[in-house]
């Protein structure tokens, strides 16, 4: 599911499944890692709007490289971060 940019069901990150089609499916997991669309479904969840998506850093990609494709995609980047808005 991280391929495809999506939150494992199995890596939990709140009270409710995010990042995935199981989203709102209740868990029973302790919180562990996040993908780019399990932040946005928690800030949505949360009542935030989404003002920007970064991110910095690829695996296997020196850090020219790594610029560029984090400009480019930041769901893929090691470090990601999300600026948000109280609704």
């Amino acid at each position: 599911m991280i391929l495809f940019g999506m939150q494992p069901p199995s890596f939990h990150v709140s009270e409710i499944q995010v990042g995935n089609p199981l989203f709102g499916t209740k868990t029973d997991g302790h919180q562990q890692i996040f993908t780019t669309s399990a932040l946005k479904d928690l800030a949505k969840y949360h009542s935030f709007d989404i003002e920007k998506t970064f991110g910095t850093g690829h695996y296997f990609f020196p850090s020219a490289v790594s610029k560029i494709f984090s400009s480019v995609s930041p769901r893929y980047c090691i470090y990601i971060g999300i600026s948000l808005r109280k609704i």
